[in-house]
């Protein structure tokens, strides 16, 4: 079998306290083989920079049957000094084998390179902050009091966008010998390449103590987790209701007063599944990992101008806004709707995120009546919610749910055979019906929810029409009978029942 180093170069930051490098093995692997995995310093130092691994057989790493590949683990040492870049080597040597063909080093026998500089990971989410800390170091004679200014300096990252810049005096104070100064890196959410700034020590103001490494660099490192992983489409809004059908629901806006979910390029229900499935299978993206935001905008204008989506920040005790579905209580028909997904995979490692497009929600379709002047039902409620509080003394720590409701007086449309009898008395139920026998002005009768009047001994000149729902019936006519009044309506009796 043949071994060798799977990387020519790993690089490790010494606060990590190690660095794996991987030795792989090919050729025949059905027998047991062996090979020194050893150090060779360079600007690093034995130490104070790293534990050794000597050259003898207990840095020797062993494979066994069908084994591929083992790890050779190198010990850093962190002396709190900065420094630049320090280097080592990591060497191969003294392959064995029970095979009878023994084994071979391959050629890519060293590794090498071990890196001092800080680096740090940004923030995955907006508002989130990590923080560097930078060590300050006082050697020598600690007896007096030194003081010094750090601050900071852009490189390739920017202050106020990738970080927090400082500007700041260090106290050594008698005995003091280690101080940090932190710094605090932002969120950009910009997808790009390795960023740099620098951190500067001011000389001594007290003229103690001598200056000797003035600067110290900071990466931000985008990682290979946050640059690659990613959907490989955006996500698209659609409504609940269409979930299961994502033919039509890529071209139907969504219904008012129906919640929305953010179907992602990842989720089987995806309309163009059946091709970014495969991406995400060999991405290792996990969708029900995924993180979601939402942002919201009220209906455009009369003039037709929109206002700009605002990111939905609150939740309530029976709906959330960071969850694949956004409840119908943070938007109404006309809104205007995006969503935010984060990729995640198997691991639980963060990538970048996509936004979808914004979809306006339906003013036609919707699961509540449309607001249609002069409709029955049609007008707004309002609701308030309210905790009662520990004082209120018929219901203490409760959740009061107040809801106002309007109504209309007045006859309701719809088909009603009324019955008509001479001589009857007013009977008060759902159907209401009134004769009367002799010719004097109809009284104003009280409209319920079905009303209906009969008269008898009509005039001679002219035929009334009450309302929508109106029966009339004429009987002894009379040549000097007085015109019927339209009825005026009146307050909604309620659900009365009787015999008609």
């Amino acid at each position: 079998p043949k071994v060798q180093f799977r990387e020519a170069v790993y690089s490790g930051e010494e606060g990590e306290g190690a660095v794996t490098s991987l030795v792989v093995r090919s050729g025949d692997l059905s027998y047991r083989s062996t090979v020194r995995c050893y150090t060779r310093q360079g600007t690093a130092q034995v130490m104070m920079d790293f534990a050794e691994r000597p050259n003898t057989d207990a840095s020797v790493i062993t494979f066994l049957p069908g084994e591929v590949e083992k790890p050779c683990v190198l010990t850093l040492v962190d002396d709190t000094a900065h420094e630049e870049v320090e280097e080592l080597r990591l060497v191969l040597g003294s392959p064995r084998s029970d095979s009878p063909f023994g084994a071979s080093v391959g050629g890519q026998n060293e590794t090498r390179r071990c890196q001092d500089q800080g680096r740090l990971r940004p923030p995955r989410e907006a508002g989130q902050l990590s923080v560097v800390r930078v060590p300050v170091v006082r050697d020598g004679d600690a007896s007096k009091v030194s003081l010094v200014r750090v601050h900071t300096k852009d490189g390739s990252a920017t202050s106020g966008e990738d970080y927090h810049p400082i500007s700041e005096e260090v106290v050594f104070r008698a005995g003091d010998r280690l101080h940090h100064v932190e710094v605090e890196v932002l969120f950009d959410g910009v997808r790009e390449m390795r960023e740099a700034f620098t951190v500067h020590l001011r000389p001594d103001e007290n003229m103690v103590a001598e200056t000797k490494m003035s600067r110290a660099i900071v990466y931000i490192e985008e990682g290979s987790s946050m640059a690659d992983v990613t959907f490989p489409a955006v996500p698209t809004v659609v409504s609940l209701l269409l979930y299961d059908e994502p033919e039509i629901s890529r071209s139907a806006p969504p219904v008012a007063g129906y919640p929305v979910i953010c179907v992602t390029a990842c989720n089987s229900k995806y309309a163009e599944y059946h091709k970014t499935g495969s991406i995400c299978a060999s991405e290792n993206i996990n969708d029900t990992l995924t993180r979601y935001r939402w942002l919201v905008s009220g209906p455009p204008g009369p003039g037709g101008v929109t206002s700009p989506l605002r990111e939905v920040d609150f939740d309530t005790f029976f709906t959330s806004s960071k969850r694949v579905t956004l409840d119908s209580v943070y938007f109404q028909a006309g809104s205007r709707v995006q969503c935010a997904a984060r990729a995640v995979t198997g691991d639980g490692e963060q990538g970048l995120e996509l936004t979808s497009p914004p979809v306006s929600v339906s003013m036609e379709e919707g699961m509540c009546q449309p607001r249609v002047a002069g409709s029955v039902g049609a007008e707004p409620f309002s609701a308030k919610l309210r905790y009662t509080g520990a004082d209120d003394a018929e219901h203490p720590n409760l959740i009061k749910l107040t809801v106002t409701m309007p109504h209309i007086d007045g006859p309701l449309q719809g088909p009603l055979q009324a019955h008509s009898q001479a001589h009857s008395r007013p009977t008060l139920g759902p159907l209401w019906a009134h004769s009367q026998a002799h010719s004097r002005p109809t009284p104003r009768p009280t409209l319920g929810p079905l009303w209906a009047h009969s008269q008898a001994h009509s005039q001679a000149h002219s035929r009334p029409t009450l309302g929508p729902l109106w029966a009339h019936s004429q009987a002894h006519s009379q040549a000097h009978s007085r015109p019927t009044p339209r009825p005026t309506p009146g307050p909604t009796l309620g659900p009365l029942s009787g015999p008609l």
